[in-house]
């Protein structure tokens, strides 16, 4: 029986990766980036986590990690229109919801989740939103989803975490909760978890 459904936000419900790519295109236009190795690559360690894809770069003008992220973040605000949620997602909100049972979102995105959510028009399907304001530590660290667990008195075992990196699951798993990978261009294919699917139209069999 699962009764809370939890999402990470980008590269589960919303199909962010292609925004962040162009971004990247757009960082190294403007600071003379280079990476030092595969575009393939690159798109792979950027999907781990974006600052894995700075380090992947050698930067002309001395670009600081700091900075990087600056930067990048604001040309997620900028660009807060461009995200797209993958096929099904509203969908499956609102199966949830009408069954009674609740959605969350634990992301590390910063507040501009919201503004991005509210445009794909999908925020009012959900009782909380755990961003990286809030300051927990990082996946795959339980941190943030313990603490959902006592804001809302969930059990653990009526929970699944649902997210498209190894990191996702694991956090999930950490705290108690069971897991759905959602894996839709096959990048981590032994990744151990309760469920996996390809589709968020699969996860529709799990309310």
């Amino acid at each position: 029986m699962i009764d809370h459904f939890i999402y990470d936000f980008d590269g589960t419900l919303s199909d962010s990766y292609p925004v962040f790519w162009r971004i990247f295109e757009e960082l190294r236009a403007r600071h003379g980036g280079v990476p030092n190795c595969s575009d393939d690559a690159l798109r792979r360690r950027i999907k781990n986590a974006v600052i894995e894809g700075y380090r992947a770069i050698e930067w002309a003008d001395g670009l600081t990690k700091e900075q990087f992220m600056q930067e990048f973040k604001a040309l997620q605000e900028k660009h807060f229109a461009d995200f797209e949620t993958y096929p099904h997602t509203e969908e499956l909100l609102r199966a949830v919801v009408e069954s009674g049972k609740r959605n969350y979102i634990y992301t590390h995105s910063g507040k501009v989740v919201h503004k991005i959510m509210e445009n794909m028009g999908i925020a009012q399907y959900f009782t909380f939103v755990l961003d990286a304001s809030q300051g927990f530590p990082s996946k795959p660290a339980p941190d943030a989803l313990l603490h959902l667990i006592e804001r809302y008195h969930l059990d653990p075992k009526t929970c699944v975490m649902v997210g498209d990196r190894p990191i996702d699951v694991q956090a999930g798993e950490k705290a108690g909760m069971q897991s759905c990978f959602f894996d839709p261009d096959g990048f981590y294919p032994n990744t151990p978890a309760t469920y996996h699917v390809d589709t968020l139209a699969d996860i529709m069999k799990l309310i």
